[in-house]
């Protein structure tokens, strides 16, 4: 679920707030590191070297992004 809603924005930052409440049915709450060990692991599945994502990327205090713009890397 959560890269299903991150692939329905493409290019575009989604909060932690969003992917929690899609993926889990709630809103996320302070200290809850569920939205972040699901993309620990789609990184590890997705990319070539997980610690230097190139498709899933954090924007610090604001959540995530699905890169997919032709200059990704």
């Amino acid at each position: 679920m959560v890269l299903q809603a991150l692939s329905a924005s493409p290019d575009r930052i989604v909060s932690r707030n969003m992917l929690s409440r899609q993926a889990f049915g709630r809103d996320h709450l302070p200290g809850d590191r569920a939205i972040d060990v699901c993309i620990s692991r789609l990184r590890r599945l997705l990319e070539d070297e997980a610690r230097r994502p190139r498709f899933i990327r954090t924007v610090r205090n604001e959540g995530y992004l699905l890169e997919l713009s032709a200059d990704a890397g």
